[in-house]
């Protein structure tokens, strides 16, 4: 599944709004709550080495609740998923 650009939730838009604009970050919401950011990093191949290590790492265990996965990319939201690539 290709990702979705989507208008996120408000509570991720004020989140992020802290951010600077040009940062790239995982969010997740479990169930739906928002938790606090995976990672926040500052280009786009830290965001793809952050997510490989971060799908290494939570592999199996993120399967079990219901879970929306949210993408910052720069000024762009995406609702993705991560176990898709």
């Amino acid at each position: 599944m290709p990702d979705l650009e989507r208008t996120p939730p408000t509570s991720i838009q004020n989140v992020c709004a802290k951010m600077p604009p040009s940062a790239y970050a995982l969010i997740l919401v479990i169930d739906g709550k928002m938790e606090n950011p995976e990672f926040v990093v500052w280009r786009i191949d830290d965001y793809n080495e952050e997510l490989w290590k971060w799908k290494r790492k939570m592999d199996g265990y993120m399967h079990k609740k219901h879970i929306e996965y949210w993408a910052k990319k720069g000024k762009t939201f995406y609702k993705i998923n991560p176990w898709s690539y």
